[in-house]
């Protein structure tokens, strides 16, 4: 597929908008970041679906993944995004698109370091200007940051579309397929791993009988995974709302906090 001028220039600006959305109203981080940027970077290139599933893909390697001390991460939404670009120009599926976006995710963690360096100069700049009640000039140096934050995606997209997709798909395409196969093993791993290491946040010992019953449900009963966390969210309304039952059923009977020593 031959991607146009338009359809470059809206991807570019959607990224210097997702930059803008994690610095400021984190509405896609927590609504999925890699899922919503691979959504949406396929329906401009008039491929919702495939962005989606790539997207989901890699929203599953970052479950319970977390940059604790300021650690840089790989940058899985920016591995969607690319990794639909190339899948949508080479006109194949998400497997391949994954394939692609998972080492651009890791090769990203030096642009994330190098953005995060640059951005602490204008951070101090901002902090100084305030201090001498220069707001105007603080908020100039906060916004400049912020903009050297939107070339962590606008470098690598740039080259993207400055090489051109095509070159890069006849590049993966060189790839011994030995070596193509392992990429695709890993990227069926990772998910798995994700929710592993999710799952030990959710201390799952303490629940390993709601474990069970979601796996039996998707193994045994044939759900899908959308299924099944709904039917588990209805489960947990209904725990919670019982504790809460419970609570109030016990200050009830026990006469609410003694206050009579004061």
């Amino acid at each position: 597929m031959q991607i146009t001028f338009i359809q470059t220039l809206l991807i570019v600006l959607f990224s210097v908008f997702c930059i803008y959305d994690y610095l400021n109203t984190k509405l896609f981080y927590h609504c999925g970041q890699c899922v919503v940027m691979g959504c949406i970077t396929g329906l401009i290139l008039g491929n919702p679906v495939l962005g989606l599933q790539i997207g989901a893909s890699l929203q599953l390697m970052t479950l319970g993944v977390a940059a604790w001390g300021g650690a840089s991460l790989p940058d899985y939404p920016l591995g969607a995004m690319i990794g639909t670009i190339v899948a949508v120009a080479a006109g194949q599926n998400a497997e391949y698109g994954v394939m692609v976006g998972l080492p651009i995710s890791v090769v990203a963690i030096q642009l994330d370091v190098l953005v995060r360096m640059i951005a602490v100069f204008f951070a101090r700049r901002a902090k100084t200007a305030a201090m001498n009640r220069h707001m105007k000039s603080s908020y100039l140096w906060i916004v400049t940051g912020w903009i050297t934050w939107a070339l962590k995606y606008l470098i690598p997209l740039v080259l993207l579309f400055a090489v051109g997709p095509d070159r890069v798909v006849s590049l993966v395409d060189m790839i011994p397929a030995a070596i193509t196969s392992g990429f695709k093993v890993v990227a069926g791993m990772l998910p798995a791993l994700g929710i592993g290491i999710l799952l030990r946040y959710m201390n799952a010992k303490s629940n390993i009988s709601w474990v069970i019953i979601g796996f039996a449900m998707a193994s045994y009963f044939g759900l899908s995974v959308t299924n099944v966390a709904v039917i588990g969210f209805a489960i947990a309304l209904l725990v919670f709302m019982s504790s809460k039952q419970q609570m109030r059923t016990a200050q009830t009977v026990g006469g609410g906090p003694d206050n009579d020593e004061l």
